[in-house]
């Protein structure tokens, strides 16, 4: 997986699509590495995942 590759959805937060499994990941990149914020089903509605995103920005 190369996270920098994938999307910005919200400031500076990316989404993952798993490949093998219905999940989204929803991360930042950080000089250090990779923080994840969020680990949802593709089925769930999206914006739980950006409500999290949110929360995490507080």
């Amino acid at each position: 997986m190369f996270p920098d590759a994938r999307p910005v959805i919200h400031r500076d937060a990316r989404r993952i699509l798993v490949q093998r499994f219905p999940y989204c990941l929803f991360c930042r990149l950080d000089r250090d590495g990779v923080i994840l914020i969020a680990c949802l089903h593709a089925a769930r509605d999206p914006e739980l995942g950006h409500s999290r995103i949110a929360d995490e920005n507080r």
